[in-house]
């Protein structure tokens, strides 16, 4: 995609394979909000507005020098026409790629990320936003725009240096307790998340549930969302669902779900995981022939 920048606005002309509501609302990210016209979020530390203008995406208050994160936060450079094309032969999944056709894998910050997918274990979307913002909030350094006011997501060190019962004051309930260790393990080096997108998908996996917190789950998310790792195909009950009805036609462990895709749908994995999530929960399972 062909892209021009301009006083602190980023254009991506004629943009493809980008819908705005698919891509905030399909799970995979927390803390951006609908702001009438378009989507409100935080990228590195700065809060910026997305929108869509007669086929083309803007994205304000881009500075020159930030220009690269953003798009690399946006998977611009990657043509999600040839994955469409990979995966099509699958007629279900063609289906799913048509109705969600504007979705793309975010890559997300990844400590955000982690923290996000520790808070969402058993939890609901509207309550996972919830904490997310309120440790922003709690924790983050505050940001204005427009005459609103935002948080960063809070530093590892930040958040090391906390205690868990004040970290509860989030809502967390006993979350804090990995809250607190996971930031722990990155502020003190244990754990470098940047490392992992070096790591083959299993060490990379196996690294990251040594985290308390961290199950098969919560690391398939982060290694898919933040880690650029699509090997990972996150298992959660829609998924469980989606891949029980349409292909498995019997129960197995999760675990196997996950085998059973990377089997099926190679590196291209985690692409199908997003598109069958969003098709089957939409649908509830309506359209299964």
């Amino acid at each position: 995609m062909e892209y021009t920048w301009h006083d602190n606005k980023l254009c991506i002309k004629n943009a493809d394979n980008f819908e705005l509501a698919q891509i905030f609302e399909s799970g995979q990210c927390f803390r951006w909000m609908n702001d009438t016209d378009g989507y409100v979020g935080v990228i590195g530390g700065r809060v910026v507005k997305v929108k869509k203008l007669q086929g083309n995406i803007l994205i304000e208050n881009v500075p020159k020098g930030m220009m690269d994160d953003v798009l690399l936060y946006f998977d611009i450079g990657r043509d999600y026409d040839c994955i469409k094309q990979k995966l099509g032969s699958d007629a279900y999944l063609a289906k799913a790629m048509e109705y969600g056709s504007g979705i793309r894998i975010l890559n997300q910050e990844p400590f955000e990320c982690m923290i996000s997918y520790i808070i969402s274990a058993n939890n609901r979307i509207p309550q996972i936003q919830r904490v997310v913002n309120n440790l922003s909030k709690m924790y983050g350094r505050q940001v204005n725009f427009r005459g609103k006011t935002y948080y960063t997501f809070p530093e590892p060190d930040v958040l090391a240096d906390t205690k868990v019962c004040d970290v509860k004051e989030s809502r967390c309930g006993f979350r804090a307790t990995y809250i607190c260790d996971a930031a722990k393990r990155v502020a003190w080096g244990d754990l470098d998340l940047n490392a992992l997108k070096k790591e083959d998908y299993e060490k990379a996996k196996f690294k990251l549930m040594e985290v308390k917190g961290i199950g098969p789950k919560v690391a398939d998310c982060i290694l898919l969302y933040s880690l650029q790792n699509y090997d990972a195909f996150p298992v959660d009950v829609w998924v469980n669902r989606v891949m029980t009805d349409i292909y498995i036609h019997r129960k197995v462990s999760l675990n196997k779900v996950g085998e059973f895709a990377r089997d099926k749908f190679g590196h291209l994995a985690g692409f199908a995981q997003l598109y069958l999530f969003y098709y089957y929960r939409n649908n509830r399972g309506d359209d299964n022939q």
